[in-house]
């Protein structure tokens, strides 16, 4: 996403996305939203406040100590895309992390990328807002 890209080269990280965080606006696009979470990343001399989803938060956000950076948010956004896709919340990555494997996601439906995005984005807490 535009809006994640131009955050990390400015040197910040959102900390918070999930499906109830993106919303589809009535043209189509998707919109990055609730920066509440979102800190600078490139100085990370003080400790990080854990806030975190449980299923999107990869696991160096359980910490209040570990380094985070765009990998951060890629982690959730990847995450995201599977609930689109599969219609499930991942495994806590801490729980993953802990059996040494990752899972296949197994969609509920064979339907498009493009209709689960839809699906799911207007399931979120923000619905079809208007642009």
């Amino acid at each position: 996403m535009k809006s994640l890209s131009v955050m990390h080269r400015t040197g910040f990280i959102h900390r918070d996305i999930s499906p109830d965080n993106i919303m589809l606006t009535n043209n189509g696009k998707l919109k990055l939203m609730d920066f509440g979470s979102a800190r600078y990343f490139l100085n990370q001399d003080s400790e990080l406040s854990v806030m975190l989803k449980q299923g999107y938060a990869p696991v160096e956000q359980y910490s209040s100590r570990s380094q985070q950076g765009p990998y951060t948010d890629v982690y959730a956004l990847c995450a995201t895309i599977y609930t689109c896709i599969t219609g499930t919340v991942p495994e806590n990555s801490l729980d993953r992390s802990r059996k040494g494997c990752a899972h296949q996601p197994r969609s509920r439906k064979s339907t498009s990328a493009r209709l689960a995005a839809e699906r799911c984005c207007a399931q979120s807490r923000y619905g079809n807002a208007h642009a």
